[in-house]
């Protein structure tokens, strides 16, 4: 953002949300940077904005998102994300379970 005004700042915040809400490519990629860059908790508040926006949320945004909250040790996110993932019958995996172990273990 090349203006410091908060207006603008959060002008470009709401576009580049749309547009990660827009492609699931890139709001696989946002959360997975998310998880590197261990923000758990914004990571779950892009997932929810997915949800709210009804765009279809798969696998690899749920296990992403549970990677961010593994790494920042918020188990307690990975167990919320886990029921989320049951309502939206969105089945797991391995990677998905694996995770969700180490969260709870940490």
């Amino acid at each position: 953002v090349s203006s410091s005004t908060p207006g603008n700042a959060s002008a470009a915040a709401v576009e580049e949300l749309h547009e990660v809400l827009a492609s699931p490519r890139r709001a696989t990629l946002a959360l997975q940077q998310l998880a590197k860059a261990g923000r758990p908790g914004q990571a779950v508040e892009l997932l929810m904005s997915m949800r709210s926006a009804d765009v279809e949320v798969n696998i690899f945004h749920y296990s992403a998102a549970i990677s961010a909250c593994q790494h920042g040790g918020k188990w307690k996110l990975v167990l919320s994300i886990l029921e989320a993932m049951l309502e939206q019958k969105v089945k797991t995996d391995t990677i998905v379970g694996n995770a969700a172990i180490s969260a709870c273990e940490k």
